[in-house]
């Protein structure tokens, strides 16, 4: 891959990890029907929620209550930010040491199969069928095969298990995805019994100016990849299709 686009890559990544740092989501329910004072006065006393400060108090109340894991699956729905760390960790590895991109690429894949449970078990408990009864489950498992593809179907050029720089980008996709279902959910709530003027103002007031940017960081954290042109394969052999 060239170096403008992996410079793309972990500057997009880079803006991702900012934008933990910032509110990324507020409890503002109806804000188109509020007044500009009364929307000012709600904003003040809404709470808040910063992606990175909720996933460090969820990891520190379960090291304090003893039951790894229950608090952090509460907080879930902010599980991409936490990725951040490894994805940049990773491509930094394989900049300054290249000897590492196979290690680097087999920890990509065990995370990348990570994710694939995890996932499974959040479509599980989160997703609202739109199909009734078994379809709706059929069409829950649709969804979790979409997360598969998304993580493991490449081009024949990025299915090296050193493609690290492809691994990050199918990763990034996924998060890019899980995030977009957050306003798409609260969306669903509302259809058919609000106008589409007053959902969108709710979910751009609701959704704060760094939930937006995180998106966009994401993007630049996969589009080079799947935009550049294929010419050879970033390592080799290739893991199974």
């Amino acid at each position: 891959m060239g170096a403008h686009a992996r410079w793309a890559q972990v500057l997009g990544l880079l803006i991702f990890a900012a934008a933990a740092f910032f509110p990324g989501h507020t409890n503002l329910q109806h804000p188109s029907r509020l007044l500009p004072i009364a929307r000012e006065k709600a904003a003040a006393a809404a709470q808040s929620e910063i992606p990175a400060q909720v996933l460090v108090e969820a990891v520190r109340s379960d090291l304090e209550r003893g039951r790894p894991g229950a608090r952090l699956w509460e907080v879930r729905r902010w599980y991409p930010f936490g990725l951040a760390p490894l994805w940049l960790a990773a491509l930094l590895a394989v900049a300054l040491w290249p000897r590492l991109r196979r290690l680097v690429g087999w920890a990509l894949l065990s995370l990348a199969l990570a994710l694939a449970v995890l996932e499974a078990f959040y479509l599980g408990v989160e997703y609202a069928p739109l199909l009734p009864q078994v379809l709706g489950w059929g069409e829950t498992l649709l969804v979790w095969v979409a997360v598969v593809l998304v993580l493991f179907v490449r081009r024949p050029t990025d299915r090296g298990v050193g493609a690290v720089e492809a691994h990050v980008a199918a990763q990034a996709l996924l998060g890019w995805f899980h995030l977009l279902t957050l306003p798409s959910s609260e969306a669903r709530i509302r259809w058919g019994t609000h106008s589409l003027g007053e959902m969108a103002t709710s979910l751009t007031t609701n959704f704060r100016p760094a939930f937006w940017a995180a998106l966009a960081g994401l993007m630049l954290a996969f589009l080079p990849v799947y935009l550049r042109r294929a010419r050879r394969p970033l390592a080799s052999p290739a893991f199974p299709p």
